[in-house]
């Protein structure tokens, strides 16, 4: 059996992002992704179509998708595939994400922006406490139930979706500029 790693695959190297279409060897990165051998079982294997970001040591990134066995290991599967000779940079770092082609994902009906304003909401109610901000929350919160067809978000003396969101919300800020920081600190 074959694992297939044909796709489109995104350059990027000193802020430029480069799309091609690639079926043959990569001769700028020395890489082989058409399609790699390899030692798979054919029953029972959970074969899965996965987006795959590799990054390397000269901060040059591929983006591709690959059709990934999960029962093996991923770490080894990406570096049999996305490995350069041994002249060339190495693999630093990488990330995979299944890609679930049936499933409508809440990024469809809501962008990104969408997400970041409810953020934004957040964040301003943390400092100011103003019910306005307040009502906004609820209000964005009421109209995402109502797109997604989902109960109305609750808020009684005893429990509030708006207050456990703020909260949440702020957790992941939190969380974001912690990691964010540390990533800049170990690049001293």
């Amino acid at each position: 059996m074959v694992a297939l790693g044909i796709g489109r695959v995104y350059y990027t190297n000193c802020g430029k992002k480069v799309e091609s279409h690639v079926t043959s060897r990569c001769a700028a990165y020395n890489i082989d992704i058409t399609i790699k051998e390899t030692n798979m079982k054919t029953n029972n294997s959970d074969m899965k179509e996965c987006l795959v970001w590799v990054h390397y040591s000269d901060n040059a990134e591929i983006n591709v998708e690959a059709v990934l066995d999960l029962d093996r290991s991923i770490e080894e599967q990406v570096y049999e595939l996305y490995g350069r000779s041994p002249e060339d940079p190495e693999i630093v770092g990488f990330s995979w994400q299944i890609i679930d082609n049936n499933k409508t994902s809440s990024s469809e009906l809501y962008s990104q922006s969408d997400w970041a304003e409810l953020f934004a909401l957040c964040a301003r109610y943390s400092e100011t406490a103003s019910a306005d901000h307040y009502h906004a929350i609820t209000t964005w919160l009421v109209e995402y139930s109502k797109t997604h067809d989902l109960p109305l978000p609750e808020d009684t003396s005893e429990w509030s979706d708006t207050r456990y969101t703020i909260k949440e919300a702020l957790s992941f800020l939190d969380k974001f500029a912690e990691n964010w920081n540390s990533e800049l600190e170990s690049r001293k």
